[in-house]
């Protein structure tokens, strides 16, 4: 059955022009798969928008790490790149920094001990120590560094945590669109098998009050009177052939098959 079919049809069981079209529309749309639905357009541009957040959010932070590794590479006096994983690269370089420091302050705490217990050497070992201070320095200014990066990187995990929880739910809220308009084309035949059932009622009682009408014909024709009861008789056998006549949900069997 096409779409004209249907919508005739419909028009002729509930006289709404209306009604037959919207009824006509999601039978032809849901038949096709082609259910057009304003709510599910609006979700998946959302999701499209969100998923696109989500990989700048992955490539800020990419370019993070990668800051930090070369950064690590010229304080570490490496001519040559780290091959490993950046997440790898990122925690040797946290660590060999944290060494580097542990490893200063223990000589600067033997130089301070030895210039205590010798009094020789005493220009030769300040130089010493304030050649330690002065790497310890630049050391701990570069662990701040890295502190204030790290917090940056924070920031940005906490809007990466509030993006895909966002994504969950515009996915869960898609989901439950998509099953809805699942669930559509049997709604609609439930609707249609509902009105046949009731039409089918009414023709019962359309059969039986013709049949009432026929008695009441032929019994006002044997005796021959002139009544009243006759002429309604007559009245409600006519309306009654003539609803019979339009059998509004005929075709409902080709819109199932």
């Amino acid at each position: 059955m096409d779409r004209r079919d249907v919508d005739a049809t419909v028009k002729t069981a509930f006289g709404n022009n209306q009604m037959a079209m919207a009824f006509a529309a999601a039978v032809e749309a849901s038949s096709e798969n082609k259910v057009d639905n304003e709510n599910s357009s609006t979700e998946l541009n959302k999701v499209k928008k969100e998923v696109e957040e989500l990989k700048q959010t992955l490539n800020e932070i990419k370019s993070q790490l990668h800051d930090i590794k070369n950064k690590g590479n010229e304080q570490l006096g490496s001519s040559k790149t780290l091959d490993q994983a950046e997440w790898i690269s990122l925690q040797q370089y946290i660590y060999e920094h944290f060494k580097n420091q542990a490893e200063i302050q223990r000589k600067f705490n033997e130089l301070e001990e030895n210039l205590s217990t010798n009094g020789n050497n005493v220009s030769e070992l300040r130089i010493k120590i304030r050649e330690y201070e002065s790497s310890l320095e630049v050391n701990t200014n570069h662990i701040t560094t890295l502190a204030l990066v790290l917090d940056e990187w924070q920031e940005k995990v906490n809007r990466l945590d509030s993006v895909i929880s966002n994504l969950k739910q515009s996915l869960d809220t898609n989901a439950k669109i998509v099953d809805n308009i699942a669930k559509l084309p049997n709604s609609i035949l439930d609707i249609f098998y509902s009105q046949s059932q009731a039409w089918n009622g009414f023709s019962k009682v359309l059969n039986q009050l013709s049949n009432d009408m026929d008695k009441e014909i032929n019994k006002s024709s044997i005796y021959q009177e002139e009544n009243n009861n006759l002429e309604v008789a007559i009245s409600i056998k006519t309306l009654v052939e003539a609803m019979k006549n339009l059998q509004p949900l005929l075709l409902l069997p080709n819109i199932v098959h």
